[in-house]
């Protein structure tokens, strides 16, 4: 019967290889995880602009846009955060997202595009006054501007690190933002049911 044990040999060859296999299989997995998380951020946008559709067709309150390169702003707070899911950054989604109704006319047919603006921070808007938004660097993830065709046919669209301040802030009737090259000016707000 061989008694013969691991010599340090052995044992060092034995780390140095766990040690390599590990130095390529974490990244790996990282890259993974990563990858997930942003498909599950898109998943959630994706619910956002057919909810705002949903809403859009379902509720005759809603004023849709009367004129070309003008937008409705649906809130999430409007439809209601929760239909979004959890947010897999392990944030909470932004009770200031929203989605651009955007009408467009072509060849005299009537078009609305659907526009999501998603953020998710470690910062409660709601608890904020302007001047602390301004003073505050959330820690944050989002989606900007985004159509439901450009969400389907791209899987790797960008989730961004640190939506700027801007978007933190509620916006008024009447402002205008910048969507696509284009200046959109905001014709109704819904913030709130």
């Amino acid at each position: 019967m061989n008694k013969r044990g691991f010599t340090l040999v052995e044992l060092i060859a034995t780390i140095v290889i766990l040690g390599v296999v590990m130095t390529v299989a974490i990244p790996n997995v990282m890259s993974i995880i990563e990858n997930n998380k942003a498909e599950e951020f898109v998943d959630a946008a994706k619910r956002f602009i057919t909810e705002v559709e949903y809403e859009v067709r379902s509720n005759s309150n809603i004023q849709l846009p009367a004129n070309d390169n003008h937008a409705t702003l649906v809130s999430a707070d409007f439809i209601g955060l929760d239909k979004l899911g959890d947010d897999p950054y392990g944030f909470s989604f932004d009770a200031t997202s929203f989605v651009l109704v955007i009408k467009r006319t072509e060849d005299s047919l009537v078009y609305y595009d659907y526009y999501v603006w998603l953020t998710a921070s470690d910062l409660v808007v709601s608890s904020c006054t302007p001047a602390e938004i301004q003073n505050i660097s959330p820690k944050s993830k989002g989606i900007k501007f985004a159509t439901l065709n450009k969400l389907n046919s791209n899987k790797s669209i960008n989730v961004v690190d640190s939506i700027t301040v801007d978007a933190l802030r509620l916006y008024n009737a009447g402002d205008k933002v910048t969507v696509n090259n284009k200046n959109i000016t905001i014709d109704n707000i819904y913030y709130w049911k």
